[in-house]
């Protein structure tokens, strides 16, 4: 009854695209994690975790990014070099707060995976996706600029905004279209 995800494969380089193409109604993806272990930024020779999910997705596989604080330190020191909470999370639309509507929304792909950032809205339409990030984000006081990189098939990037809210206008040439969020933080969504 849950949705099944795969976890941060590049962990210790545990595997690739190619171990995960044969797999059936997988659902998402572990890209981002706050657990200082895992890798997901790739080596050079293994390909990051973004790189793994186009090449899945290029393949006609349906499944979405997640990230995950993947804790494990609750009590001890909080540093960079645990595993503390709050460092990965989704964001899901769900009509009400109970499991089956929490569920429903992470098979359908009705959220979004962050390290930090907040967005307000994602509105999807047949013509095109717009994305607004949040300005107001507790514990950040400095100015922020956003950009918002929309991405097709093959990890093709197929456009690049810093306004806010972000438009892409669909061709019907990209195969797919997913958004990489980063501010001058280092926050992602």
């Amino acid at each position: 009854g849950g949705v099944p995800l795969i976890n941060h494969p590049n962990y210790r380089w545990a595997f690739t695209a190619k171990e995960m193409l044969p797999l059936q109604r997988t659902g998402l993806l572990e890209i981002a994690s706050g657990h200082p272990a895992v890798s997901h930024d790739g080596d050079g020779v293994v390909p990051s975790t973004e790189q793994m999910w186009d090449e899945l997705l290029s393949a006609g596989l349906r499944i979405f990014g997640v990230a995950v604080d993947d804790v494990h330190n609750f009590r001890e020191e909080f540093t960079i070099t645990r595993a503390n909470p709050g460092r990965g999370w989704v964001a899901v639309r769900a009509a009400a707060l109970t499991r089956d509507a929490i569920l429903s929304g992470l098979e359908n792909g009705n959220f979004y995976a962050s390290t930090g950032l907040i967005l307000r809205n994602v509105a999807s339409a047949p013509d095109g996706i717009t994305i607004d990030v949040a300005s107001d984000l507790p514990l950040v006081s400095s100015p922020r600029r956003i950009r918002v990189t929309f991405i097709g098939k093959a990890g093709r990037v197929l456009a690049v905004s810093r306004e806010n809210p972000a438009r892409y206008t669909f061709t019907g040439t990209e195969g797919y279209v997913r958004a990489r969020i980063e501010d001058s933080n280092g926050l992602r969504a």
